[in-house]
Formats: C-alpha cells, sequence, structure tokens
C-alpha cells in the first residue's frame, strides 16, 4: 500500500506541474516570450504600410524617378525603430505594414515582397553586425541593397536589370539609409505608446486605406 500511495502522489505532482499555477517549465519560457513582445511594432509596421502607399504616391506625384531608394531608406527607419535588436520584430513589423497594403487593395505578390524580402535582410545582417557593434549601423544600411536585390532577382533577373536596380539603386539607398537608420532609432526608443493608442492608430489607419483604395480610387 505504501508504495502505491507514493506513486498516486508523484503522479499528483507531476499533473500539478503541468497544469498548476504557472509551474510547468513550458508555460513559464512562454509567459515570458509573450511579455517580452513590445506592441510598438504594430504602430511602427502600420506607418510603414501607409508611406508605402501615400510617400509612393507622393514621389510619383513629384516625378522623382529615385523612389524605389527613397522607400528602402523609408522602410530601414521603421525597421530601426520598431526592432532596436530585438529577433523577428522586423519580420512582425513587415507583415503589419503589408496587411495595410492588403486592405487598400494591394495585394499582388511583387508588393509584398518588396517590403517582406527588406525585412528579411534587415534580420540577416542583424546577426552579422552584432559582432562589429562599432559599425552596426552602417551594416544595417546593407539591408537596403540586399533587400533590392532580393526583389529584383524575383521580378526581373536579367543581368543589365539586377545591376541597375540592386547596384546602382542599392547604393543610393545604402546611403540614404545610414541616416535614417540613426533617425529611427532615436524615434524608437522615445517613442512610448499604450496598446489602446497602438491599437486605435491601426484601426484608423485601415479605415483610411480602405476608403482611399477601395472607394476614392475606385
Amino acid at each position: 500500500m505504501g508504495f502505491v500511495d507514493e506513486e498516486k502522489s508523484r503522479l499528483n505532482h507531476r499533473e500539478e506541474n503541468f497544469t498548476g499555477d504557472g509551474k510547468w517549465p513550458f508555460k513559464i519560457l512562454l509567459a515570458m516570450r509573450i511579455k517580452e513582445i513590445n506592441p510598438d511594432f504594430v504602430f511602427w509596421g502600420t506607418l510603414w504600410g501607409l508611406s508605402e502607399i501615400f510617400v509612393w504616391k507622393m514621389l510619383g506625384i513629384l516625378h522623382i524617378s529615385m523612389k524605389a531608394p527613397i522607400m528602402a531608406a523609408v522602410a530601414l527607419f521603421f525597421l530601426a525603430a520598431s526592432s532596436e535588436g530585438k529577433p523577428l520584430k522586423a519580420l512582425y513589423t513587415s507583415l503589419v505594414a503589408i496587411s495595410i497594403k492588403v486592405f487598400a487593395g494591394v495585394y499582388f505578390f511583387c508588393s509584398v515582397w518588396a517590403v517582406l524580402s527588406l525585412a528579411i535582410a534587415w534580420e540577416l545582417l542583424r546577426i552579422f553586425s552584432r559582432r562589429f557593434p562599432r559599425y552596426e549601423i552602417v551594416l544595417q544600411a546593407l539591408a537596403a541593397p540586399v533587400g533590392m536585390l532580393m526583389f529584383i532577382l524575383y521580378r526581373n533577373p536579367e543581368p543589365l536589370a539586377v545591376i541597375s536596380y540592386a547596384g546602382v539603386n542599392g547604393a543610393i539607398a545604402f546611403l540614404l539609409s545610414i541616416p535614417a537608420i540613426y533617425l529611427g532609432r532615436r524615434a524608437g526608443r522615445r517613442a512610448s505608446l499604450s496598446p489602446m493608442t497602438i491599437g486605435t492608430v491601426y484601426v484608423f489607419a485601415v479605415v483610411v486605406v480602405v476608403i482611399y483604395g477601395w472607394v476614392l480610387r475606385g
């Protein structure tokens, strides 16, 4: 009987660890991970998505031909503001930006890949740049030409197109991205927004782009 009682006690203890007050190690790690996720990336991703629509439109109205380097630098500004060295935050931010574009009716794959390629390049270079903190901003700025290279290899992999887009435009985007990343980091550190404010901004942005994309633009 003593053995049976001891076995029941052991099984009950195991059950408490799995279903008790967060004493299961996996639950503790999951709770810590969720707590670490700062919702600020939703705010910056929303602004990035809006810029993809309205800044691009404004550059077209002004007949500025170098739209791609400017948009890449703008994207890196928002990625620097949202990620602050945290892994995968750039991808989360890009998904929010993509959702804004989709709500505006811009849902073809090239448009999605233009955003996602920059976020992937940012994540890859973030890992590399951590080894050289003195040159971190310069190395992170390489995400602009690398992301543009990933984009053009999908859209038009011809050598002349790659050289023109990822080479010439990529070099300009790299130079513009250095101050953009510096300013983005400063903006990210200073911004302190409540989840309610962030959610309100996102919902307002969705309403604006839906009206613009499906009503005004027809």
